[in-house]
């Protein structure tokens, strides 16, 4: 069930992408059914359905995810799927003595000729794993059930950092991811493993390494870190206000919030001689402002009160001259 942050926000499904069998229900915002998987290779044992989900809130901001869906093979349907069953097909041979005998383990109708002694199965250790980026791979090893069979490991397909031991029979290393698409934030490496033992029959496995973006290296992969980047926004702050958050560069801008006006109460006023001035309140926009008056330009008489912010008093003129009859102060 798809889960959007804003209940207002439309979810795309990519269907083209979903199983046979698997449906989308947009009302619901629910993915569900049973995969109906009828294209098997001959030695295929799962299948990755990844299907991009993209959530488009109202202000047009997206959020893009992945559903992945793997399906693994069970071709006698008995529960256990190939990758751990030991007779594929339910036909009483093992799939180790199938492949000896050069009949298809994955076939009921197809058995060996004989009976014959069954070569220990290949084992590999770890060889599903999810790991967060920057840290190392656990050792995969590889042991054949025959200690005379050649192991073939397709390195090309192995991450960045990650190598193939042949004399150990062992992949490890760290995995470097340096194409990360935009929105990516995990990527998963398939790598073939064949094992060919000395009467030429081969015995195939896949070993998988899934790699967990993690931008801002918090040990937190992207999937789950709310702040991918580690910049103090949080991923939805950033897709919501245009920035990116897998960039730490990349910061949504400020808000400024509007000071208010300082205002001054009777800041102009015209009084006759002997009687005191309307007091005059000077009040800043922000309660933290400092108010300076230039108290040398006031009237004798008048004072300016810091603490009240205020400028009262009777103003006294001793010096008038002979025809003046007004003073501007």
């Amino acid at each position: 069930m798809i889960t959007p942050g804003n209940s207002n926000a439309t979810v795309t499904v990519d269907e083209s992408k979903l199983p046979n069998g698997v449906t989308y229900d947009p009302t619901s915002k629910t993915i569900s059914g049973t995969p109906a998987v009828t294209n098997w290779g001959p030695n295929e044992e799962t299948r990755k359905f990844e299907i991009p989900v993209v959530v488009t809130n109202p202000d047009g901001s997206k959020v893009t995810k992945t559903v992945e869906i793997t399906v693994q093979r069970d071709t006698d349907r008995d529960g256990t799927p190939d990758v751990t069953d030991t007779d594929d097909d339910g036909d009483g041979y093992t799939d180790a003595e199938e492949i000896a005998k050069g009949s298809n383990p994955k076939n009921a109708n197809s058995r060996p000729a004989a009976i014959i002694t069954p070569v220990s199965p290949t084992t590999i250790s770890n060889p599903t794993q999810t790991i967060v980026e920057g840290n190392p791979v656990t050792n995969i090893v590889i042991t054949p059930g025959n200690s005379n069979a050649t192991v073939t490991v397709d390195a090309s397909k192995l991450p960045n950092g990650v190598t193939y031991d042949p004399a150990t029979k062992t992949i490890s290393g760290t995995p470097a991811v340096t194409n990360w698409g935009p929105n990516e934030e995990t990527k998963t490496f398939e790598v073939p493993v064949v094992v060919t033992n000395p009467d030429g029959s081969k015995v195939t496995k896949t070993v998988e390494i899934t790699v967990q973006r993690d931008t801002d290296r918090d040990g937190t992969p992207d999937v789950t870190d709310t702040d991918d980047d580690g910049d103090g926004y949080t991923d939805a702050e950033e897709i919501a206000k245009g920035s990116n958050p897998k960039n730490a560069n990349s910061r949504p801008a400020a808000i400024i919030t509007p000071v208010s006006p300082t205002t001054i109460s009777n800041p102009t006023q015209t009084i006759v001689e002997g009687n005191p001035v309307t007091n005059i309140v000077i009040t800043p926009g922000n309660s933290n402002a400092t108010v300076t008056v230039d108290t040398s330009k006031l009237p004798n008489g008048v004072t300016y009160d810091p603490t009240s912010k205020t400028i009262s008093g009777t103003p006294a003129v001793t010096n008038w001259g002979p025809n003046e009859e007004t003073k501007n102060i």
